[in-house]
């Protein structure tokens, strides 16, 4: 008598003639569900790993982003004093200009500190802030912006100028923002504050210029400038 055909599935083995009679039979369904069964494994280990390695990067972003915030007071006092410094040179060659004082003028523009803006890229690189990043990216933009303006004045013949008083004027507000940028930033570097504005007011601004020693009864000129960007609606922000 034959062996039947029908898979021997649907019943118990009894015997070990039985049992390899199935297996013989089912060995393709077994062998798929033993490598089902090794994929299901391995993709479990896998995304373990992953999560792992997830886990490890975000860890070290938050190391990275803590010691970044931690060393911020020092880079934002940097920024200030170079924003301090650059007004005072831009203040003493502007007494200059509003006296007649032109023979030789030349200004002598304040280098950036180097080691300042490489910390503020190392900041903007740390953060998840948008924030955060806005306003450093800003500040950065106007250090860039002032120091391409200010050179101008240290390399062209007074008489070839045009409309320096103004361009002083705006380069000092560049000055102030500066400043009131890294003002700005000083509670979230202290982690006194994670809120962070995305724009300096000028509120802001008019307090930068009195803590850099510019007021309003000797600078006239400079603060109605200033009034009237204010009232054309702008921000004290280089657009």
């Amino acid at each position: 008598m034959s062996r039947p055909t029908t898979p021997i599935v649907w019943h118990l083995c009894q015997n070990l003639d039985c049992t390899i009679t199935a297996l013989y039979d089912w060995q393709t369904l077994v062998g798929s569900l033993i490598a089902l069964g090794a994929a299901i494994w391995a993709g479990r280990l896998v995304h373990q790993q992953i999560r792992q390695s997830d886990l490890q990067e975000t860890k070290r972003r938050q190391q990275r982003f803590t010691a970044a915030r931690s060393t911020l007071p020092l880079t934002l006092s940097a920024m200030a004093n170079y924003a301090t410094d650059m007004a005072h040179k831009l203040k003493t060659f502007k007494f200059a200009i509003e006296r007649d004082h032109l023979h030789g003028l030349l200004l002598d523009p304040v280098p950036p500190p180097s080691d300042a803006i490489a910390a503020l890229e190392r900041m903007i690189e740390a953060t998840d802030d948008p924030n955060v990043t806005k306003m450093l990216r800003k500040m950065l933009s106007e250090v860039q912006l002032l120091q391409s303006r200010s050179a101008e004045l240290g390399r062209v013949n007074f008489g070839e100028r045009v409309g320096i008083p103004h361009n002083v004027d705006v380069y000092i507000l560049q000055c102030a923002t500066i400043y009131a940028q890294a003002s700005a930033l000083f509670d979230f570097a202290r982690f006194a504050n994670d809120r962070v504005e995305d724009a300096v007011s000028w509120d802001g601004a008019y307090n930068a210029l009195n803590v850099m020693g510019i007021r309003d009864h000797e600078f006239p000129s400079l603060y109605e400038f200033c009034r009237n960007v204010q009232a054309n609606g702008n921000g004290p922000e280089s657009p």
